[in-house]
């Protein structure tokens, strides 16, 4: 696109904007409903000792896209599930 704009390109551009952040938005409140959603887990993590123990379900492919360490251990994370 050449500089400067014409209004109309400034028009379709904004438009363009808000799209993509109403998507972004979107999609936002999907991935926190996956993750609020504890029927569909596939990872449970246990964390402490004996009694005194906490389990955390997850979603392997999330822990895998947000984590470097996690992402090379994907065959655990599969065999647990």
């Amino acid at each position: 696109m050449d500089w400067p704009l014409k209004k109309s390109e400034i028009f379709f551009e904004t438009k363009k904007l808000k799209m993509i952040s109403r998507f972004h938005s979107g999609l936002s409140k999907d991935f926190s409903s996956i993750l609020h959603d504890a029927d569909d887990f596939n990872v449970i993590i246990r964390v402490g000792e004996n009694k005194n123990t906490k389990e955390f379900r997850a979603h392997s492919v999330i822990l895998r896209a947000r984590s470097l360490e996690l992402s090379g251990h994907a065959n655990e994370l599969k065999r647990s599930g």
